[in-house]
């Protein structure tokens, strides 16, 4: 059997953190997120799902490796102008599929004229995605997790 170096796991199925930002809940965008992402992400399903108002240190923290940019500041506001939709999905490829959407989502439901407002957040490495998923998505009972399995039930 040949293995192939550089995807030597074809069939690992990962996690991924997406984060669907203030302004687009604002703006009634995030139904249309969710159907853009399901979609152009053919395998992947949304696994936790979770609505919150962030605190400050939560959305800093989120935004740690912007901490002492001149935008830090300006990012971490903006994660406080109302709640977010924090979700986790979980596929084959997940982290290459969202990635590969990401410029297209945020050019649909972003705001053009402020880069700030760019909808959503997406895990751009397995190294994110366990980052932001343990910081937002700790393992707590998940009360969606029942609606979830009712809109994709597990085919056993």
């Amino acid at each position: 059997m040949q293995v192939n170096r550089v995807n030597s796991q074809p069939n690992f199925k990962g996690k991924t953190f997406l984060m669907v930002k203030p302004h687009a809940v604002k703006e009634n965008k995030t139904a249309g997120i969710l159907s853009y992402v399901s979609e152009n992400t053919k395998g992947l399903k949304i696994t936790r799902a979770k609505l919150i108002q962030l605190t400050r240190p939560q959305a800093e923290a989120h935004y740690e490796e912007h901490r002492g940019k001149g935008h830090f500041e300006k990012i971490v506001n903006a994660l406080l102008e109302g709640p977010v939709l924090m979700l986790e999905v979980k596929g084959r490829k997940v982290i290459q599929k969202t990635q590969a959407i990401k410029k297209d989502l945020r050019a649909k439901f972003g705001d053009p004229e402020n880069a700030t407002y760019n909808a959503l957040h997406m895990a751009d490495s397995k190294k994110s995605s366990k980052r932001e998923r343990t910081l937002h998505l700790p393992s707590e009972p998940n009360m969606f997790q029942k609606f979830l399995t009712k809109l994709n039930p597990i085919k056993k």
